[in-house]
């Protein structure tokens, strides 16, 4: 994988908050808002985790190929990877993406 040029506070977009990670105890009410924060922490954790120690950068596979028949085709391989903010990035099968076509530029009369 490549190293990262910036770290996790120098991206504003990525900005990973604070940890808060809930108390539990024996006869707590466990809302919709304990168990988003729940999944959050673990989330920002680990995102922290893949731009502190690992940087960003392809992990395996996730490669773009021409497509063996269109011309405006290309085909994503299976792969995984981490982007600049620590998200994953995984695909799962080889998809193929086709290209927007360009807008005509009209000629001048």
């Amino acid at each position: 994988m490549q190293n990262a040029t910036k770290s996790a506070t120098d991206c504003l977009p990525c900005e990973i908050p604070a940890f808060c990670h809930s108390n539990y105890y024996k006869g707590k009410l466990l809302t919709e808002r304990e168990l988003s924060a729940e999944q959050r922490y673990f989330i920002d954790k680990m995102r922290l985790h893949y731009v502190a120690l690992h940087g960003w950068g392809v992990v395996c596979g996730l490669m773009v190929r021409p497509h063996p028949e269109c011309l405006d085709r290309f085909v994503l391989t299976q792969g995984f990877a981490i982007d600049e903010c620590g998200r994953e990035i995984r695909v799962m099968k080889d998809t193929v993406i086709v290209l927007p076509k360009q807008p005509e530029v009209p000629h001048p009369p």
